[in-house]
């Protein structure tokens, strides 16, 4: 599990890494946290990659609002549509939970 604050999402941002913010609905979020979900099926229209960092913010849909939790994951391998099955224009993700240390490491640096 690897939450993120405010802080670490700007220290982030100063990374110079490509962030996807992603609403993520309660069920398939505590999945993610608990470490049973590994893979996202998206549409592809952010073009993802491998190395790139997805932010899930968990959405309460019968509030209509965001909760204030946040996932930190990186993309570790992307299954383009248009081959095995997989529909033309989506992704399966497959991603891991990455260890922040890098994020104070790097910022230190520069």
């Amino acid at each position: 599990m690897t939450k993120i604050t405010s802080k670490e999402l700007v220290l982030l941002e100063k990374c110079h890494v490509t962030v996807h913010y992603l609403k993520t609905w309660p069920e398939h979020y505590d999945d993610v946290e608990s470490g049973r979900k590994k893979a996202e099926l998206r549409k592809n229209d952010r073009k993802f990659k491998v190395g790139d960092y997805l932010v899930l913010q968990r959405w309460e849909p019968n509030l209509e609002q965001f909760t204030g939790e946040n996932e930190l994951l990186l993309i570790s391998h992307v299954l383009h549509g248009g081959s095995f099955g997989l529909e033309t224009g989506h992704a399966m993700l497959s991603f891991y939970h990455p260890d922040l240390r890098f994020l104070y490491y790097k910022n230190i640096k520069t």
